[in-house]
């Protein structure tokens, strides 16, 4: 199966190219606000490298945020385009939560993004027997009231492992 990514969350633009579970080709930048500009030039690109089309990808990813409300309409109407185009089957994926997966040391993942006003998008997993165990939902909080929460949560049982660009 072959899998075109994208995610248009934050800062970075991103672009993958996966066969099954084996990476194709990646690429990403740090485009600020411009990935407008800059995604379908990547995605174009990408598929150069792989020597792939559109008509050769199975499934389509996007990331559905949490993140830049812009970014993410840019992502997902460019998924929807291809998908409405050649009826490519589709799925959006929650940008926390692919960050905790990043994560294969069993505890407790904080997974923090950075966003506007001192505050940060965060949700809690747990990694347990090789499940991942969502603990708390995706949310809007304070760094002062995450730290807060994490350590309702923190024990020398389970240790907690910070994910992400808030994760500084």
């Amino acid at each position: 199966m072959k899998i075109l990514s994208i995610d248009t969350t934050s800062d970075i633009c991103g672009v993958s190219l996966l066969e099954d579970f084996n990476l194709i080709c990646k690429l990403d930048q740090n485009t600020q606000k411009t990935h407008s500009e800059n995604l379908m030039p990547m995605i174009h690109q990408a598929f150069q490298q792989a020597n792939l089309t559109l008509q050769d990808i199975d499934l389509l990813v996007c990331d559905k945020g949490p993140g830049s409300f812009t970014g993410i309409r840019i992502g997902i109407a460019t998924i929807k385009a291809f998908h409405d185009s050649l009826n490519i089957p589709c799925i959006g994926v929650n940008a926390l939560e692919v960050l905790a997966y990043g994560v294969k040391q069993e505890g407790l993942i904080a997974s923090i993004l950075e966003c506007n006003n001192n505050e940060c998008y965060f949700a809690l997993y747990e990694l347990k027997n090789n499940h991942y165990i969502e603990l708390l939902a995706p949310q809007c909080n304070s760094i002062t009231n995450i730290l807060k929460i994490c350590s309702n949560y923190y024990s020398n049982q389970a240790p907690i492992t910070f994910v992400g660009s808030g994760a500084r």
